[in-house]
């Protein structure tokens, strides 16, 4: 091999070290592909306070347990929410509480205790929700209705 090609493939594992390095030796935020230093996971995560808006059945003595999605009109999560995020913006909570009445009523089954729903944004710590901890921090009720027909 002659010194010109020795010298050109120094220069080039060289350079190929330190593109691969580059990414660890960076700052954190940074990322860029196809190098990245995947900044999600290089820093501590905070434990954040989490909106979730979503519909609330109550029984009779007040326990409450959450309407999934597919009484939304989805079998998505993030839909459902989405779903819900949106009637809230346009200010229709209280007729998306009267369609999910009417859906929980047909349901019956499980859902024959359920008295009232509230549609609802509640906040939780999102990592000490999956941990022990599904109360609510905080939340606030944007509209109430009753799931029989006669009571409402």
């Amino acid at each position: 091999m002659r010194s010109s090609e020795r010298i050109f493939a120094a220069a080039f594992g060289v350079g190929l070290l330190g593109a691969v390095l580059w990414p660890v030796l960076a700052d954190p935020p940074f990322d860029s592909f196809p190098l990245s230093s995947y900044p999600m996971f290089a820093k501590a995560r905070p434990t954040e306070a989490v909106p979730i808006a979503h519909v609330v059945a109550f029984d009779a003595g007040g326990g409450g347990r959450v309407v999934p999605p597919t009484m939304l009109g989805s079998i998505e999560v993030m839909q459902a929410m989405r779903t819900v995020e949106l009637t809230l913006n346009r200010g229709d909570a209280g007729e998306l509480c009267r369609r999910t009445a009417a859906v929980v009523r047909e349901a019956g089954g499980a859902w024959s205790s359920a008295e009232r729903l509230e549609v609802r944004v509640d906040v939780f710590d999102a990592l000490v929700y999956f941990e022990s901890d599904r109360t609510p921090k905080a939340g606030k009720t944007y509209a109430t209705c009753r799931v029989h027909e006669e009571a409402q």
